[in-house]
């Protein structure tokens, strides 16, 4: 790996656990992007060459767990999931819960979608895709806002229930 890549990594890792460990003191809209860069020991120019917002920045971190996950889990192509990764996905986040309560508590639920929107090529299948990923999104938003007092097993039995999604999400084969 080039040292311009060590340094383009190491830029990011600093901003991404400065971001969880600023958020995890203080309210996301309470730090700018100086703060940010101050805490991460990263100029603002070098912030700005990756990012356009603390939002993206969070965005980039939630890119990163998504392909660490979908990597762990075997999964190729992290646009076209299964519902039953989508369970795994679920349990997933709730064994993460400290990163995605503070997600939430900060209001930032709404990035998740963008995550996968940026994540996949497009297509005839992008409608599939952003369906599925806005409905497991929606859940699990839902359930934040709720406390998370409804068991795991519940939120797992909606998506096993919709009967509308097909083993593979992703594009369907020509039926001409």
């Amino acid at each position: 790996m080039g040292a311009s890549r060590q340094s383009k990594i190491a830029i990011i890792n600093a901003l991404e656990n400065s971001i969880v460990a600023m958020m995890k003191e203080m309210p996301f809209d309470s730090f700018s992007v100086k703060d940010l860069c101050e805490r991460a020991g990263v100029g603002r120019s070098s912030f700005y060459r990756h990012y356009t917002s603390k939002e993206d920045v969070v965005c980039s971190m939630l890119l990163h767990l998504w392909k660490a996950w979908c990597n762990a889990k075997g999964i190729k192509d992290s646009a076209r999931i299964s519902p039953s990764s989508a369970r795994e996905f679920l349990r997933h986040c709730y064994e993460n819960k400290e990163i995605f309560d503070l997600i939430h508590r900060n209001q930032l639920g709404v990035l998740f979608p963008r995550v996968v929107e940026k994540n996949h090529e497009g297509g005839v299948h992008d409608y599939r895709v952003l369906f599925f990923t806005y409905g497991v999104f929606g859940i699990l938003r839902e359930w934040w806002s709720r406390g998370c007092v409804d068991p795991l097993e519940e939120l797992l039995h909606v998506l096993d229930s919709l009967s509308i999604l097909d083993d593979r999400i992703g594009p369907r084969p020509n039926s001409d």
